[in-house]
């Protein structure tokens, strides 16, 4: 195997986080980073497991780099990093054409759901992550994030 194939990692880490292992999600994320050119979503999963993992200050401190690019899911960054809110979210989410914009408000809903759970609101994350389930192409990455954080409410 290519251990500079970023992808790979990438897929990996999607299997661990969906499981609830935080750590080894973010430790092959980090190796997807470094392995691959420059993607927001790897930066935005990493901040995510690693904020998951009890890793607040490291998370924040990684994803700041992301910050101010502007196009999509820039916002998604500035959230995270309490320069935005959800509704500048679903506004930059509902840019482009109809195409993106769906695509876009489903993952808006997702990593605004991620945002409300990592504040401890589980009936507002609950309710998002059901809009991205409900509204997210099966082949998208949130969708299956959803679906995993909707089973680990529910228990």
């Amino acid at each position: 195997m290519n251990p500079q194939f970023g992808p790979a990692y990438k897929s990996r880490a999607a299997l661990f986080f969906y499981r609830g292992q935080f750590e080894a999600a973010q430790s092959d994320l980090a190796q997807a980073a470094r392995a691959g050119r420059a993607d927001p979503y790897v930066a935005i999963w990493r901040f995510l497991a690693q904020a998951r993992a009890g890793q607040a200050a490291a998370a924040a401190r990684d994803l700041a780099p992301e910050a101010g690019h502007g196009a999509w899911p820039a916002p998604v960054v500035d959230l995270y990093l309490g320069r935005g809110d959800p509704a500048s979210v679903f506004k930059a989410a509902g840019q482009g054409d109809a195409h993106a914009q769906g695509d876009q408000q489903c993952e808006a809903a997702f990593y605004v759901g991620q945002w409300h759970l990592l504040r401890g609101e589980k009936g507002p994350a609950a309710r998002y992550f059901e809009d991205a389930q409900r509204n997210c192409r099966k082949s998208f990455s949130e969708s299956a994030g959803a679906r995993a954080e909707l089973d680990r409410l529910s228990k």
